[in-house]
């Protein structure tokens, strides 16, 4: 039986209200179909900002599936020195681990964070030879971010960050196959590797559509909110911090109160932004904020709405939020800030509108433009049809050939 490895310090783990993770996802089929599976991740959850455990812990996924739990520090602003300091703590921790185990038979990694969320696979993969896929889940946004909000350090940001790229040139020139969750993404990582003939392969973090919608079904018996005729309802779900267009959706709900307009704002999650969304849905009745909910709960307050969110700030360098995959399922209108991959989906399918990021009155105009009933039927009948094609089965099936190809090579 073989060993897999995923080496990754963010995202949230069994158990934790929230849509299943990506590589809880891949190590759960994984398992499934035979293979030992352990995900290395941090005791501290990113997305809550609390500690999961005291020290090293293993949570039992199943017989063949742990979740180990790797002591760090803790941090409260996402970009902050002490989140540098996080995924050093999580590397050398982890290092050490590393010098008493079984070496696997293969690991997947990702760079996502502030510095490398890889860094103890990097001299353990050489040490003990072996193959690694490297999935880039994100771009360092870094860079775009100070250069929006502090541009007196944008220089010395600039030289860190190709410091930071020219020391992992070694790693990503080093890997066996590139994997990621978006086309645009993936691109960028087998530049990184230097080979365009690596193995890759696009893996959309995706959704079980079927599942989905079973929910979604029910849910349309029961009263998940009270909505009113003529209305038009609009849902933000997330995590909410700096890299969402957060301020941007509540003065877009100021416009619609001041012009008396039947629209509303639902916004559900938490995060560093939570105290602004409580406030403005205490001043403003165009704004309600659900706070966390369960994916099952999210579900059902989907299918009561017109519209999703992907409301993210002008630095943000994500290409395919999961959300939209739970946007198009539920066959929301969608209504969107980013210039990565979703945008082409987006024009291409017909299914919803771009704003610009930061500017309310754009947002508010174009909320407006596809509220009209006919525009607003033809982009959520184009979402519901196009949802198969993120499917996760099947994504996940190309995967389990491409690790099994990658670890038989070695």
């Amino acid at each position: 039986m073989k060993t897999i490895w995923f080496v990754y310090p963010y995202g949230p783990i069994v158990g934790e209200k929230t849509l299943e993770f990506r590589y809880t996802r891949f190590a759960r089929v994984l398992a499934e179909r035979g293979y030992d599976v352990i995900w290395w991740t941090a005791n501290f959850s990113h997305a809550l900002k609390e500690k999961r455990s005291k020290s090293w812990e293993t949570v039992h996924v199943s017989s063949n599936y742990d979740i180990v739990l790797v002591p760090t520090s803790s941090y409260k602003k996402n970009i902050s020195f002490r989140r540098i300091l996080f995924e050093l703590t999580f590397s050398r921790n982890l290092a050490r681990k590393f010098k008493k185990i079984e070496k696997p038979d293969l690991i997947m990694t990702s760079g996502t964070g502030l510095l490398s969320a890889f860094r103890p696979v990097w001299p353990y993969m050489h040490k003990k030879n072996v193959p690694v896929i490297y999935d880039i889940m994100d771009i360092h946004m870094v860079d775009k971010y100070i250069s929006s909000k502090y541009k007196f350090f944008s220089p010395f940001v600039k030289v860190i960050l190709k410091l930071i790229e020219l020391r992992e040139k070694k790693f990503y020139r080093s890997v066996q196959g590139v994997t990621g969750l978006g086309r645009n993404q993936l691109q960028v990582a087998i530049n990184r590797t230097g080979n365009r003939k690596i193995p890759s392969l696009l893996v959309y973090n995706g959704i079980y559509v079927e599942k989905f919608r079973s929910i979604a079904r029910q849910a349309r018996t029961e009263e998940v909110i009270k909505r009113s005729p003529g209305w038009t309802y609009c849902i933000f779900a997330g995590a909410l911090g700096p890299s969402y267009d957060i301020i941007t959706v509540i003065e877009a709900a100021e416009i619609a109160k001041k012009n008396n307009d039947r629209i509303q704002f639902i916004i559900a999650g938490s995060g560093p932004q939570k105290e602004i969304i409580e406030k403005a849905a205490l001043t403003n009745d165009r704004v309600l904020f659900l706070g966390s909910l369960s994916h099952e709960d999210l579900i059902k307050v989907y299918s009561m709405c017109d519209i999703g969110l992907c409301t993210y700030a002008a630095f943000s360098t994500v290409d395919m939020p999961d959300k939209f995959y739970d946007y198009c399922a539920a066959g929301l209108a969608i209504v969107n800030s980013l210039e990565g991959e979703i945008r082409e989906h987006i024009i291409k399918s017909d299914c919803g509108v771009n704003y610009i990021p930061g500017n309310p009155t754009d947002l508010y105009d174009n909320l407006m433009k596809i509220s009209e009933k006919d525009i607003l039927d033809n982009y959520k009948k184009n979402s519901y049809s196009i949802a198969p094609r993120f499917d996760i089965e099947c994504l996940v099936d190309s995967l389990i050939n491409m690790i099994s190809s990658i670890s038989n090579s070695d």
